[in-house]
């Protein structure tokens, strides 16, 4: 190891802790309680407004995943859980930074090799970035080099960082070879500091999958350019969570390479099966915790999902303010995070599925259970050898058989192909004229409904597209006589056509001075205005109405309306609609009908009717109504012995 001058070292106690998937509630108002829920869907718009329906609010809407961050009340998470646009509803659970007692490990990772290493003659990690999802990193350390990040937690600067916990892990990947304090594994790696973590270790999935989210897109927010992180670094975990394995496994596909923590839940005998999340995800490398004797630490979690191991005891690295000794899984997955980082510098044209190859090729084996030690030790030298000096391995393919039944066809046309293994093949049915596409088999499985399938060329497969010949449906009349007495009928009076066991509704609105009375015909309700037929035959209604007296009409008029805040500390949370009538007297009328239309700027928020009480008003409460500008339109106005004049006064109101 390097000698360094004026190390100033802090000694840290740093203890483990896994979140439990739980629901924060906050208390709004005086009866209602507030989750933070991560909600799936398959209709954005949809569920978001139902969100906002049920009086909650939508703080984010990821790009990376369809999902979305909001606050619901409580009361309101069964009816979301029946919305058919929700795939889920999950709780914004909490994930801490992963610590133990509080680092060596640069030496190790580089095997026989002595500072200064002679694999950083090939690869230093120059070109590469490595997002660090953790607290933060303090970019005024002269042992680092900081390129950019963003703060997923709060308003506060990414560079702060209260916990030093992101500023140790980055200190592991990539401190300065500068003569000063400590060296990284990649020393020329270009650091992200995408805070996710509060300053007390603290954060939930919403943060998290912000945080995956900037990483996979980059500072300018697009997918697929330079400044996108080729790896993402996470010395974090907790609970399971979906959609943050939804994020994980999109970030792979994208072509990231994640690493993270295996946890610190391990137990002295390495006994069962521990591994905590985002680890545990099979898109992410799950990195296990040695001693400076090549053993397991004694902390360090075991389970199946392990793949790698690293230094993870008595790390020395970068710590704000100075340096400091740290130890957990935290420690030991920015050891991989590095090697990865000079494995892909020193071929850019790796794919993240390739590295990851590597890095478990060129493990070495410590002789301690797969559970333990996943491969074995991640190994800079090697990985690095391999990737410079490795021949490209001769692809291996597999053959693809497309048939089909019935009458149509596909793309690729019927026939016998050849792909590369790992290859995605996309094969889409167009049935014939008088025929449908009915579903796929894949070697002899129903396998989908969709007119596209794709197969992943992972051995030999046949798939094949079935068609069924299209049924011609039975069709039957339905006459809508001119009705008796004067009113208008829906469908219009006429012949119309519909599918054998359709249910068709029919309606009857009588003019002015006549009522509906009855139908006349097969209709499911002989005296309801509004009822159905099932046409299971020709059928003919005919609508009947008679006419009425009406009785000598007052007028009913809109007086005024008004608007008023209550509720919370400032008296503003909710928001009161009133609405005064007054005959042509001048007297308050009671006991009337009255339904509105209130807007929220062009759009209207909601429409509801209500009755006037004994002083001729009547009030509409909205709870926990959006800021923005009212106005109210009056739709009706019923009253007996009264006629509407059908006049609203003109009215707004910000709140």
């Amino acid at each position: 190891m390097k000698s360094k001058v004026g190390v100033n070292v802090v000694l840290l106690s740093l203890l483990l802790v896994i979140s439990s998937l739980t629901i924060v509630i906050t208390p709004v108002g005086a009866s209602k309680a507030e989750v933070e829920v991560i909600i799936g869907f398959t209709n954005k718009s949809q569920v978001s407004q139902a969100v906002l329906n049920s009086g909650g609010r939508v703080n984010q809407i990821y790009s990376i995943i369809p999902a979305m961050f909001a606050n619901i009340p409580e009361n309101a998470l069964e009816a979301l859980q029946r919305n058919p646009n929700v795939k889920y509803i999950e709780p914004n659970s909490e994930f801490f930074a992963l610590e133990e007692t509080i680092p060596w490990g640069i030496d190790r990772v580089f095997g026989d090799e002595v500072y200064s290493f002679p694999t950083w003659s090939s690869s230093i990690g120059s070109g590469v970035t490595v997002a660090v999802l953790d607290t933060g990193i303090d970019k005024n350390h002269d042992d680092l080099n900081v390129l950019d990040g963003t703060n997923t937690i709060d308003s506060t600067d990414w560079w702060v960082d209260g916990y030093g916990h992101g500023t140790h892990v980055a200190g592991t990947i990539a401190a300065l070879d500068n003569g000063l304090g400590v060296v990284g594994v990649a020393p020329d790696v270009a650091l992200y500091a995408v805070k996710v973590l509060d300053n007390s270790g603290s954060g939930n999935v919403g943060t998290i999958l912000a945080g995956i989210e900037w990483a996979v897109y980059g500072p300018d927010g697009v997918d697929g350019t330079e400044d996108d992180s080729k790896i993402i670094s996470m010395s974090l975990g907790g609970g399971y969570s979906a959609s943050l394995e939804a994020a994980c496994s999109s970030a792979f596909l994208s072509g990231s390479l994640l690493v993270a923590s295996a946890g610190n839940s391990g137990n002295p005998p390495g006994r069962g099966d521990n591994v905590g999340y985002p680890a545990g995800y099979n898109s992410v490398i799950a990195v296990a915790a040695t001693d400076q004797n090549d053993k397991r630490a004694r902390f360090s979690s075991t389970g199946t999902a392990v793949e790698l191991a690293a230094p993870g005891v008595d790390i020395l690295s970068t710590y704000p303010g100075g340096y400091a000794i740290g130890s957990g899984t935290s420690m030991a997955c920015p050891h991989v995070s590095g090697v990865a980082a000079l494995v892909w510098a020193a071929d850019p044209t790796l794919t993240n599925v390739e590295v990851r190859g590597i890095l478990q090729t060129t493990a070495q084996d410590l002789g301690l259970s797969a559970e333990h030690q996943g491969y074995g030790l991640a190994r800079a030298d090697a990985a690095v050898d391999m990737a410079i000096s490795t021949e490209p391995p001769t692809p291996v393919y597999y053959d693809l058989t497309i048939a089909l039944t019935g009458s149509g066809s596909t793309d690729p046309i019927a026939g016998t192909y050849s792909y590369e293994e790992g290859s995605q093949v996309s094969v889409t049915a167009t049935p014939a004229s008088g025929w449908i596409f009915d579903h796929w088999q894949l070697d002899g499985v129903d396998v989908g409904t969709e007119n596209s399938y794709t197969v992943t060329m992972d051995a030999d497969h046949s798939l094949t597209a079935v068609f069924t010949e299209e049924t011609q449906p039975v069709s039957y009349t339905l006459t809508m006589d001119q009705p008796t007495g004067l009113g208008a009928v829906s469908p219009e009076v006429g012949t119309h056509t519909y599918s054998e066991g359709e249910v068709v509704t029919v309606s009857a609105t009588a003019d002015v001075g006549y009522e509906f009375d009855h139908w006349i015909g097969d209709v499911a309700d002989t005296y309801s205005a509004t009822t159905t037929v099932t046409m299971d035959g020709h059928k003919i209604v005919q609508a009947v109405f008679t006419e009425i007296t009406l009785p000598p009409a007052g007028t009913v008029s809109v007086e005024s309306i008004t608007y008023a805040t209550t509720g919370g500390r400032n008296q503003d949370r909710h928001l009161l609609v009133t609405v005064t009538l007054k005959d042509d007297a001048g007297v308050v009328v009671s006991g009337a009908s009255v339904s509105i239309d209130l807007y929220l700027g062009s759009t209207i928020f909601d429409s509801a009717t209500g009755t006037s009480g004994d002083n001729g008003t009547v009030t509409f409460q909205y709870n926990n109504a959006q800021s923005g500008t009212y106005t109210t339109t009056v739709t009706n106005v019923s009253a007996d012995g009264l006629t509407w004049d059908g006049n609203t006064p003109t009215n707004s109101f910000n709140k």
